[in-house]
């Protein structure tokens, strides 16, 4: 089922004023989309509004009504009065086959209520003069004394979730290096902000907490902004770097030769690397074609010299036969030749290897005779090092587009 499915499912069962189905919507998007604000801001209500359902007592309205108004004469501090409308609510209830636990329990604590009411006042008093901490004190104390006023209780969770969203601010702003404790923290938040934004008397609070917020997301988004940056540069520029010295001097050098006679000959073409390392076997390739008129018999030979010693992996291999090699015929052949110094990790950059292509007597004639330079690479299996370089920042590249691909599907 796709999540816009899910939500309108939730916001159906939401609106219904089915909150415990809702929820279970909700939190079934979040599994598959934890960053969907929607879901996050609506389970929060839900959550709330559950919690105020289950509150409620099952009693008749008249009987509620009552009970606030016996609620306003505390408040005014009416004893007598209040009272009387406590015992009128619980007398109603009774007579419709209801029980008001909650009246029955004002009434036999009404002169706590009275004091709770006190405390009451005053956390009003220091929340306008924002003493956070204070009110709390205060809001508790009422609480304890009268457990059955539901708006202290929701005053109260909603002070303390405020607080506390100051507080994951604080640890934000100072740094949690633990991404998923970061991201907990900012989920955490983003449902206080949700849930605690209905009550007018906190609003100069929330609305503090919210412009923090909104500092700090914009902020670390600046930042993921400045780190993306950072890392696609530095892939771009390994990219531009380890391709630039693949090209220039991984790849293999090619070059022609063509002798023999003045009218008639043989051309050769020869590929073969730039550097060779201790432990590396590499291949040089020739293409010989005959370009003259006439056709050859002989043998084309490669030789090697140098300060660094190589062989060759076949017997003979150097030697190349031409036995009446025909006019336009071309015949190509890899010699494959190995360092025979033994393995280290750093190696003698001084070090090199010539060879000549030249010729045995091929119709008469000696030719083709050449000088080639192999430097000896001071890293083993350099190739390998800088075509790996090539390699992982492509699948880093392909890799950053396929999650940013993923997140945008969320």
């Amino acid at each position: 089922m796709k999540i816009q499915d899910l939500l309108k499912m939730a916001n159906d069962a939401y609106y219904s004023e089915k909150y415990d189905e809702a929820i279970k919507y909700y939190q079934q998007v979040l599994d598959r989309s934890p960053k969907n604000k929607q879901a996050q801001k609506q389970l929060a209500k839900a959550e709330l509004k559950l919690s105020l359902k289950t509150a409620k007592p099952k009693v008749p309205n008249e009987a509620l009504q009552l009970y606030k108004q016996a609620r306003s004469f505390i408040s005014a501090n009416d004893l007598p009065q209040a009272k009387k409308l406590l015992k009128e609510a619980i007398a109603f209830a009774q007579q419709n086959g209801k029980k008001f636990p909650q009246a029955q329990e004002l009434l036999d604590n009404l002169p706590n209520a009275f004091t709770a009411d006190g405390f009451k006042q005053k956390a009003l008093e220091q929340l306008k003069d924002k003493q956070w901490a204070n009110a709390v004190v205060n809001l508790e104390t009422a609480v304890n004394l009268d457990n059955t006023d539901e708006s202290n209780k929701i005053l109260l969770s909603h002070l303390q979730s405020l607080i506390k969203a100051q507080g994951l601010l604080s640890q934000l702003n100072a740094g949690i290096k633990d991404r998923k404790k970061k991201l907990d923290a900012l989920t955490e938040l983003q449902k206080i902000i949700d849930a605690t934004n209905e009550l007018a008397v906190l609003s100069p609070l929330w609305q503090e907490v919210v412009r923090l917020f909104g500092e700090f997301d914009s902020k670390d988004k600046n930042l993921d902004i400045i780190v993306r940056n950072l890392v696609w540069w530095l892939l771009g520029t390994i990219l531009l770097l380890t391709t630039s010295i693949s090209l220039l001097f991984l790849l293999p050098r090619s070059h022609p030769l063509v002798d023999c006679s003045e009218t008639n000959g043989l051309e050769i073409v020869l590929n073969y690397p730039n550097f060779i390392a201790n432990g590396d076997s590499e291949t040089i390739t020739l293409t010989i074609k005959n370009v003259g008129g006439v056709i050859f018999t002989g043998n084309v030979l490669i030789d090697f010299y140098g300060t660094a010693k190589i062989h060759f992996l076949n017997e003979d291999a150097n030697k190349i036969p031409l036995e009446n090699f025909g006019i336009s015929e071309q015949k190509t052949t890899n010699i494959i030749i190995s360092l025979d110094e033994p393995f280290s990790i750093f190696s003698n950059s001084g070090h090199y290897i010539n060879f000549i292509v030249h010729s045995e007597s091929i119709n008469g004639l000696k030719c083709l005779s050449d000088d080639f330079h192999i430097s000896h690479a001071p890293v083993y299996g350099i190739r390998k090092i800088l075509w790996g370089g090539v390699v992982l920042a492509l699948l880093s590249l392909f890799g950053s587009q396929i999650k940013k691909f993923l997140d945008n599907r969320k």
